[in-house]
């Protein structure tokens, strides 16, 4: 699952950003909480005529972490609806243990064109701006004894998606850990792809 090119995620993701665009005023009623994925006008790009109310927001030192999911994040609107792929954010996946989580700096890359007046858009420009970095609540869990690698499992023989373990986030606007990673579960799924099912696979 080793993209061909490492760079070719983020690209894809940046151009698919510059055209995502939410539905304005224009859209039919309830779709306020649709994207719609179209070129970025001119004038939609243009700052707002009419000047924005100030944000209520609190900016401590630099280098202090923001309030947890102080931002209400979508994976349906960028991993669905605008079709973001996982590795243009969580872009460690394939090179490590860990995914990683994209830095403000890293959204603000697209959201400096994109969405830039909707409220959590707002605190995090100022955010970035303060230098203070987002902070996230974890959803997916593992005991200290388990050892999981991403980059392993993604570049293994049986081609898994991330959707193999996590579910259809991209359907989610809340993620939830709603299938339990347990090892009756993991040990399964080893024996279906013909993995290892030695101890020390998961236990060092």
């Amino acid at each position: 699952m080793r993209p061909a090119h490492p760079g070719r995620p983020l690209l894809l993701a940046l151009a698919l950003c510059l055209g995502c665009q939410r539905a304005s005023s224009a859209a039919p009623p309830g779709a306020a909480d649709a994207p719609a994925c179209a070129p970025l006008s001119a004038a939609a790009a243009a700052e707002p005529s009419q000047p924005l109310p100030p944000l209520d927001l609190t900016l401590g030192a630099p280098g202090e972490p923001a309030p947890a999911d102080e931002i209400a994040f979508s994976h349906k609107a960028h991993a669905g609806d605008c079709r973001i792929p996982c590795l243009a954010c969580h872009v460690y996946a394939t090179t490590s243990p860990v995914a990683g989580i994209p830095s403000g700096r890293k959204c603000m890359g697209c959201h400096k064109f994109v969405a830039k007046e909707k409220p959590g858009v707002r605190i995090l420009a100022a955010r970035v701006k303060a230098e203070q970095p987002l902070r996230w609540r974890r959803v997916f869990t593992l005991p200290d004894f388990i050892y999981f690698s991403h980059r392993a499992h993604l570049r293994s023989k049986a081609k898994l998606e991330c959707k193999d373990c996590h579910g259809d986030i991209a359907a989610e606007k809340v993620v939830r850990q709603e299938t339990p990673f347990t090892m009756g579960r993991c040990l399964t799924c080893h024996e279906q792809k013909k993995a290892p099912r030695d101890c020390t696979t998961c236990h060092r």
